[in-house]
């Protein structure tokens, strides 16, 4: 009978939990140094979502953030400047998958895009952190908290920096882009968790 209760009392709050007011919200961003393909017609006037970090609000214009989703991700691409792409992706577990190397597929030049892979969202610490993992590397970021590398097709291969050493980030940056070379930008922010009740449908005010 006690063990019967016990399970009952943690399915119970699991339900609690999953349609619940709270969703873990992070952005990623992905730059890159070549505009768009040839050939490509259009542009992405508008993201998919909008949102204002000091108030917790969230502006929906594509997608949906449902009262079992545990989490909500919006992935923005540009090249050269130019939003090519943008979406927000949602989930009600982890572990999940953001599929980096499906989306946008097409949009820019083949050998101008440099992914080490997709997205690893593997959940949320008891301390609050959301652990993510990038090519075959973990990290966690608390709320407030971002990681990013820059990937550079150099002569001898792709080089990676990360944004600890800043000078070798902002030379090669600048280099990449002054002889039209390959470079990739991914830039993972964690936001926490935001209320459902903050989530609106259409464009920002």
């Amino acid at each position: 009978m006690f063990l019967a209760l016990a399970g009952l009392l943690v399915l119970a709050g699991s339900a609690i939990w999953l349609l619940g007011g709270e969703y873990a919200f992070f952005v990623v961003e992905e730059s890159g140094s070549i505009g768009p393909a040839h050939g490509w017609i259009g542009q992405e006037e508008w993201g998919a979502a909008w949102y204002q970090p000091e108030g917790q609000q969230l502006f929906v214009r594509e997608g949906a953030v449902r009262p079992w989703h545990r989490w909500a991700c919006l992935y923005e691409m540009d090249g050269a400047g130019v939003l090519l792409e943008s979406r927000l992706f949602t989930g009600f577990r982890f572990p999940a998958c953001l599929p980096l190397t499906q989306v946008g597929r097409g949009l820019l030049s083949e050998g101008t895009r440099l992914l080490a892979g997709d997205l690893e969202v593997l959940g949320r610490g008891g301390d609050g952190r959301l652990r993510l993992r990038y090519d075959g590397r973990e990290f966690s970021l608390r709320p407030g908290e971002s990681w990013a590398e820059l990937r550079v097709q150099g002569v001898g291969g792709t080089v990676v920096y990360s944004r600890g050493d800043v000078a070798a980030w902002e030379s090669a940056a600048e280099e990449a882009v002054a002889n039209h070379e390959p470079a990739t930008r991914i830039l993972v922010t964690y936001h926490g968790l935001w209320p459902r009740g903050r989530v609106a449908r259409g464009e920002a005010p």
